[in-house]
């Protein structure tokens, strides 16, 4: 990316704060390092998040594993009606249920605790570390048996090869596949190595 590509992180911030308002709670250890020493990068992520809220939008309950310690799952409240949201292994619960309280989202620590049931759509992102690789064939397999009829994914990340995987396992449980990113001009898709799926409509209902 070029310097006239780049937009200041501040402004960015300054527009989701003139939208969502600025009422959120005191930080964890992971978004305070993100916003102090990465802001370019926790920007991206958070417009990924964005992204996918408006692309599920009212189908119903949405699944979001979230790996910014509960402003990815709120990210996609403002978007959509309820929300579960999966946190990281290493993150703080109780400070983060605290923390981002709202009756649209519910955090959960571990995928046994995800209640059965239909719904309207699911979200994942890579986080970019190699310690939480994303399998991305059991993520659209789960996903799949747990969407309606009608129910919408999406997921992507930043990592060498890994708009094929995503359009190859995506495409093996869902009917409709379609990709965003990869150098394709797009509002909410950034940087331009990105890439993002959105797949709908599980292959087995």
């Amino acid at each position: 990316m070029t310097g006239k590509d780049v937009k200041n992180p501040e402004e960015s911030w300054a527009e989701l704060v003139k939208e969502f308002g600025n009422d959120h709670p005191p930080l964890t250890p992971g978004l305070s390092k993100a916003f102090k020493y990465d802001p370019f990068s926790l920007m991206w992520h958070v417009s990924w998040f964005k992204f996918a809220g408006k692309m599920i939008g009212g189908r119903g309950h949405v699944l979001v594993y979230d790996h910014l310690e509960g402003l990815g799952g709120w990210t996609v409240a403002c978007e959509t009606q309820s929300v579960l949201t999966m946190l990281g292994k290493d993150d703080f619960l109780e400070r983060i249920s605290a923390g981002w309280n709202s009756e649209k989202i519910k955090f959960l620590k571990s995928e046994q605790d995800v209640p059965k049931g239909n719904y309207g759509g699911a979200i994942r992102f890579d986080p970019g570390d190699e310690e939480n690789r994303v399998n991305w064939g059991d993520f659209f397999r789960s996903a799949a048996d747990l969407l309606d009829s009608d129910g919408v994914v999406v997921a992507g990340g930043i990592r060498v090869g890994l708009e094929d995987v995503l359009k190859n396992t995506a495409g093996k449980n869902f009917r409709h596949v379609f990709m965003f990113g990869r150098g394709q001009v797009h509002p909410c898709v950034s940087p331009a190595e990105a890439v993002i799926v959105l797949a709908c409509c599980p292959l087995h209902k």
